[in-house]
């Protein structure tokens, strides 16, 4: 089963916005984001209305 339930990202450097796809991810339970500059577009949800975790640090 691919399913994906678990992102982690961290000290890449790297800044931008979090696609709105995410949210097609029905089985992501976290979304870990470490040293990162994040966006999030005005019209896209950041959790959904299960269980997910967005831990920006």
């Amino acid at each position: 089963d691919k399913r994906i339930t678990r992102i982690q990202i961290g000290h890449q450097n790297l800044q931008g916005t979090l696609p709105s796809d995410l949210q097609n991810l029905v089985e992501l339970e976290r979304l870990e984001i470490k040293g990162f500059r994040v966006f999030a577009p005005e019209k896209t949800p950041v959790s959904s209305s299960s269980s997910s975790n967005l831990m920006p640090t």
